[in-house]
């Protein structure tokens, strides 16, 4: 758990620069990314899902920690509905975001990707209206494979009745109840 001291100088930085000057001193960069994978050790975790941008660099570091795999959770780019690389199909969600801007989220889906069994950790920076969670959850849905066991996040800002709604997908996990 970060100490009260760690969360203040986090929003600090974050208030009085950017969200991303916390991430700068390698100490508190250290202790997010732990702090993030802590709870979910005991789990097994099998896959990390990182949710586009900021996302993926935690995403990443909590799955090493965990010794998971990384999958990553793109935003549908307007000019493009296809998958650059392979044939792949796109599994979308459209979603509100927390600026009340519309959005689609997508997950090529690879088929070794995530497999039916596997235990998997959602990870971001932040959950402003939960809405990002719960579309992922759907798309996890929508394939039939893995479990999502939990959330984790740095900054939480959804709502208690969002909240709620996501604990019934799974644990949530965050650093900083954070309501600017």
């Amino acid at each position: 758990m970060l100490t009260k001291n760690e969360v203040q100088t986090i929003i600090n930085l974050h208030e009085n620069h950017s969200i991303y000057t916390p991430w700068a001193d390698a100490k508190t960069f250290h202790r997010i990314t732990k702090e993030l994978a802590k709870p979910f050790l005991k789990y097994k975790i099998d896959k990390v899902i990182g949710i586009e941008s900021r996302g993926f660099i935690f995403a990443s570091v909590v799955a090493y920690i965990l010794k998971a795999g990384l999958v990553v959770i793109r935003k549908q780019k307007k000019e493009s509905k296809q998958n650059l690389f392979f044939n792949y199909p796109l599994v979308e969600e459209k979603l509100t975001d927390y600026s009340k801007q519309k959005k689609t989220i997508v997950l090529e889906n690879n088929p070794m990707a995530i497999l039916k069994k596997d235990k998997i950790l959602v990870v971001d920076d932040w959950f402003g209206t939960g809405e990002h969670a719960i579309s992922v959850a759907n798309i996890i849905k929508k394939i039939n494979r893995g479990k999502i066991i939990g959330f984790s996040v740095i900054y939480n800002s959804m709502s208690l009745e969002k909240e709620r709604k996501i604990q019934k997908i799974g644990k949530l996990h965050y650093l900083i109840k954070y309501n600017p």
